[in-house]
C-alpha cells in the first residue's frame, strides 16, 4: 500500500490511489472519508495546522476509515463519483461501495469534526445493512456527546438505524424521535420528525 503523510502520523492515500483505498476499505470493512482541497485553500491549510495535528483525531481516522487526500487541481487524479465539489476543504464520507453517505463543506475543528464523521460513519453502516454497528455507534455519540449542534441530527438518524434494526417497526423509531423533539423541537430534525402521530 503506497501512502504518504501530511505529519509523522497522518497516513492517507491520494487523488492518485482512490482505487487503492477503496481496496483497502473492502479489506478492512470500513468506510472511505475523502478530503477534497486545495493548495490555495486558507481553510484546507487550518485543517493541517490545527485538527490534523490533534492526536485523538489522528486516532480516529487511523482506526475507522481509509482516508484519502483528494487534491482538486491535479489534473492526474482519479475520477470519484461523488456529488460536485463546489468549495474546499470538503469532506465526503462513502461506503466502501463507493455510495456517497454525508458532505461537510468547511473548515471543522477536532470536535466538529469528529462529530461530523461520527454520524457520517453511522450512516456508512447502515448503507452496507450493518444496523447494529450503526446503532452502537450513534448510541455512543449521543450518550457521550457535548455538541448541541448535531446532537438532533444523530438522535433523528439513531430513530432510523432502530427502524431497520427491528426488522421496519416503526415504534423502534419513537424513543428517539420523542427524545429529539422533545428537547430540541425547533431544529430542522425535530421538523422532519414530527410524523410520530401519523396512522
Amino acid at each position: 500500500m503506497q501512502t504518504v503523510k501530511t505529519n509523522e502520523q497522518l497516513h492517507y492515500f491520494t487523488e492518485t490511489e482512490t482505487d487503492q483505498a477503496f481496496q483497502v476499505a473492502r479489506q478492512r470493512k470500513v468506510p472511505v472519508l475523502v478530503d477534497f482541497w486545495a493548495p490555495n485553500c486558507k481553510g484546507c491549510k487550518k485543517m493541517e495546522q490545527t485538527t490534523y495535528q490533534n492526536q485523538a483525531t489522528l486516532t480516529y481516522i487511523a482506526q475507522n476509515f481509509v482516508f484519502v487526500k483528494y487534491d482538486i487541481s491535479n489534473h492526474a487524479r482519479q475520477n470519484l463519483s461523488t456529488s460536485p465539489i463546489l468549495w474546499t476543504p470538503t469532506f465526503i464520507v462513502l461506503a466502501n461501495d463507493g455510495s456517497e453517505v454525508r458532505k461537510t463543506t468547511g473548515y471543522l475543528n477536532s470536535q466538529q469534526f469528529l462529530a461530523e464523521m461520527e454520524i457520517g460513519r453511522a450512516i456508512a453502516f447502515l448503507r452496507k445493512a450493518q444496523s447494529q454497528i450503526a446503532l452502537g455507534i450513534l448510541g455512543t455519540y449521543i450518550a457521550g456527546t457535548n455538541n448541541k449542534a448535531l446532537l438532533p441530527e444523530a438522535l433523528y438518524w439513531a430513530g432510523v438505524v432502530a427502524y431497520f434494526l427491528h426488522k421496519r417497526n416503526a415504534e423502534s423509531i419513537v424513543p428517539y424521535w420523542e427524545r429529539l423533539l422533545l428537547e430540541y423541537p425547533d431544529s430542522a430534525w425535530a421538523q422532519r420528525a414530527d410524523c410520530l402521530d401519523q396512522p
